[in-house]
């Protein structure tokens, strides 16, 4: 597990913009780069609060989906 990969996923969407909008209009293209796995992949995609949470993520990180 690559927590540390989804953090910096959450904290960019969180000070980006423009990645933000990658996020929503091409995801797979905006996490390219980043070391995640199959579950982190997905928990971003859905918007799984509970699954990142589970991965260790803060709730204050985890909470916040701008993208979707």
């Amino acid at each position: 597990m690559s927590k540390q990969a989804v953090i910096q996923v959450l904290e960019k969407a969180l000070s980006d913009k423009a990645f933000v909008a990658q996020l929503k209009t091409n995801f797979d293209a905006a996490i390219k780069g980043y070391d995640l796995t199959t579950d982190e992949i997905a928990a971003l995609k859905n918007g799984d609060e509970g699954a990142l949470r589970a991965m260790g993520v803060d709730e204050r990180l985890s909470k916040p989906f701008y993208w979707r």
